[in-house]
Formats: C-alpha cells, structure tokens, sequence
C-alpha cells in the first residue's frame, strides 16, 4: 500500500514557533497578520521548528513520501528541515502548486494520504490529524493522537476495507 505524509502540521510544527498555540482556524490571525504572513518575516521559523508527534511514527518506517505546498522561497529552509530530521531513512519529496494536487496523486496511485488539510474536495483516502480547524471536515478516519496513528499503520492493510 502506498502512504503519502503532508508536512506541515502532519511532520513540522510550525505553529509552536509562530502562535504559540494551536489555531481554532484555518485562517487564524494575530495582530492582524496569518500563519504565511508571520513566517515571510521570519523564514528561518521554518528550518527551525519542531516536529509533532507524528514524526516519531514516520521515521520507524525505512522510507517515506511527502507532499507539500511550499512558496518557492521557503523550499531551501524546509530542505533543510526535512534534511535534519529525516537523515536516519530514505525519503521522497514531491513539491505541489495547490493541495488539490494531493488527492488527485492518491487517488491515481490507489495510496493514502496523511494530512491536516481542512478543505480538499474528498477524504475516502485521507487519514486527517485532528486539530481543531478541521473539525467540522466529515473524514472516514481521524487520528487524535501519534498512538492512534502508529496502531492504525500497523494494520494498513485495514485501511484498504473501510
């Protein structure tokens, strides 16, 4: 079966060195600026923040597929993120225009996609994180936890019944 990882808010945290906290939404502001806005001033934000909770259940597998929307001028800051955290094993990066074009790749290639994304257009083979900005999405699998994800990737092959 094939498994596709988002990066951001799946793998990288950025939101603990932008907001301190986690958004209750998408389009969450402080001081009137959001998430890209606050990270444009300080690209270094995105070499320098920490992994979820996730990362741990990613790096036990020996390689992994990530897809993710990245403005062209933070490409090499996330390189070098993703080059310190995923040394240890084999990986691949695929860099998108638009988060659409991940569901469009899931679904040509029969894989799953792991994501956070609270407006793509089908979730039949999205395993959503849950956080509180995509609460109101109506997905067939949602994980709360990094527990919940490493059981769940165990028994992959349940993935392909529900």
């Amino acid at each position: 079966m094939k498994l596709y990882w988002d990066l951001d808010g799946v793998l990288r945290d950025l939101t603990k060195l932008v907001f301190k906290h986690i958004p209750q939404d998408w389009y969450h502001k402080e001081n009137n600026e959001d998430i890209f806005e606050k990270i444009n001033k300080d690209l270094t934000v995105l070499k320098k923040s920490p992994a979820t909770e996730f990362y741990k259940v990613a790096i036990k597998f020996p390689f992994i597929k990530i897809l993710t929307c990245q403005p062209e001028h933070w490409k090499p800051f996330t390189k070098q993120w993703i080059e310190k955290h995923f040394s240890s094993i084999v990986y691949s990066v695929k860099y998108l225009n638009h988060q659409e074009e991940k569901i469009n790749i899931i679904k040509n290639e029969n894989a799953f996609l792991i994501d956070d994304y609270p407006f793509f257009s089908d979730y039949s083979r999205v395993i959503l994180i849950d956080y509180p900005y995509n609460r109101n999405v109506r997905a067939k699998i949602r994980i709360r936890n990094s527990k919940q994800l490493d059981e769940l990737l165990k028994h992959i092959d349940i993935l392909e019944k529900l």
